[in-house]
C-alpha cells in the first residue's frame, strides 16, 4: 500500500508537472517576446537579445531541473540516492548559472570591443573622420601631388601647408580633395596641413603632417659604385641605414649642415648602391627597432639607362 501510495503520488507530481511546466515555460516566452522590442541590424540590440534568451534558457533548465529532483525525491528516500541525486541537481544548478554569467561576460566584452571600434571610426565633434594624406612626403621643391582623404571637404576652397597656400587645389568629392605641395620655406622640414573653408563654418582644420625630404642628385648611372647622394630632411638622426629598393646604401655619413647647401637644412650622404638601368626604386630610410619607426620612405632614385 505504500508503495501504490508513492507511485500514486509520484504520478500525480509528474502529471501535475508535465502540466504546470509547459504552461509556466510558455508564459515565459511569450513575455519575453512582447518585452523584447523588435531589432534590426544593430549589434548592441542583438547582443542583448541573446543575453536575454540566454537567460530565460538558464531559468527554463532550472525549472526542468527541479520538476526532476521533485519527482525523484518523492519515488526514492534513502540516504545515500537523496546525496546522489541532491550532488547532481547541483552540479547541474551551477554548470548552467557559470554557462549564464558566461554569456552575460562574453556579450559585455563583445559590446566593449564594438563600442571602442565605432569610437575609432566615429566622426569627431565637427564630424569630420581622421584624413590623410597620400603621399605624405615630397621634395622641398614642392610640386607634389597629395590626395587628402577624409570626409567634410564640401565647402572647401584650398589647402594651406603650414603658412603657405598649395596649388591646383581640386575638391573631387565630399570625401577627396588633391593639390600639388608648394616649396618649403626656410629651413621647414615637416608642415601641418590645413583644408581651409571659404566661409566662416565649418572651421578649417588640420588633416595631417607633410614631410619635406630632397635626394640629390635622384638619379644617377645604374652601374656606378661611388655616387654620392644627399638625403636632406625630417628627423633624420639615428638613421642607421639607406636602402636603396631592397639594396642597402654604403658609407653611410651621420647628419649634417651647410649654409651653402639647401639653406643651411641638415643632411646626411650615402653612396648609391648599383641598380637596374631605366628602373625606379623607393629610397628608404632605416630606424633602429627601438625607435619606434623602423622604415620610412621619402622618395625615388632613377637609374639611368
Amino acid at each position: 500500500m505504500a508503495n501504490g501510495s508513492a507511485d500514486a503520488s509520484t504520478g500525480t507530481v509528474a502529471l501535475g508537472g508535465g502540466i504546470l511546466l509547459p504552461l509556466l515555460l510558455g508564459f515565459l516566452v511569450a513575455w519575453q517576446w512582447f518585452k523584447t522590442p523588435q531589432v534590426k541590424d544593430d549589434d548592441k540590440a542583438l547582443e542583448q537579445l541573446r543575453i536575454s534568451y540566454g537567460f530565460w534558457l538558464t531559468v527554463s533548465a532550472l525549472l526542468i531541473a527541479l520538476l526532476f529532483s521533485v519527482i525523484t525525491l518523492t519515488k526514492f528516500t534513502q540516504a545515500q540516492e537523496i546525496v546522489a541525486i541532491t550532488g547532481t541537481v547541483t552540479g547541474l544548478i551551477t554548470t548552467l548559472t557559470a554557462a549564464f554569467f558566461g554569456i552575460q561576460q562574453a556579450g559585455a566584452g563583445r559590446s566593449q570591443a564594438l563600442t571602442a571600434l565605432t569610437q575609432l571610426n566615429a566622426p569627431g565633434s565637427d564630424g569630420a573622420v581622421a584624413s590623410k594624406l597620400d603621399p605624405s612626403y615630397g621634395p622641398h621643391s614642392g610640386g607634389t601631388k597629395v590626395s587628402i582623404t577624409g570626409n567634410g571637404f564640401t565647402g572647401a576652397g584650398g589647402v594651406n601647408f603650414g603658412a603657405c597656400p598649395a596649388t591646383n587645389f581640386k575638391f573631387q568629392t565630399a570625401e577627396l580633395a588633391t593639390i600639388n605641395s608648394p616649396p618649403a620655406q626656410s629651413k621647414d622640414n615637416e608642415v601641418k596641413v590645413s583644408i581651409i573653408f571659404l566661409g566662416a563654418s565649418p572651421a578649417n582644420r588640420e588633416v595631417g603632417t607633410f614631410y619635406y625630404y630632397t635626394i640629390d642628385p635622384s638619379h644617377g648611372p645604374a652601374t656606378s659604385t661611388d655616387l654620392k647622394v644627399k638625403i636632406s630632411g625630417s628627423g633624420l638622426k639615428g638613421v642607421s641605414a639607406v636602402k636603396f629598393g631592397e639594396k642597402d646604401g654604403t658609407n653611410l655619413q651621420p647628419p649634417t649642415s651647410n649654409d651653402q647647401y639647401m639653406n643651411g637644412r641638415e643632411f646626411l650622404e650615402v653612396t648609391a648602391p648599383p641598380g637596374g638601368a631605366g628602373t625606379d626604386v623607393p629610397v628608404q630610410l632605416v630606424f633602429p627597432v627601438e625607435s619606434g619607426n623602423k622604415l620610412s620612405v621619402v622618395g625615388t632614385f632613377h637609374y639611368d639607362v
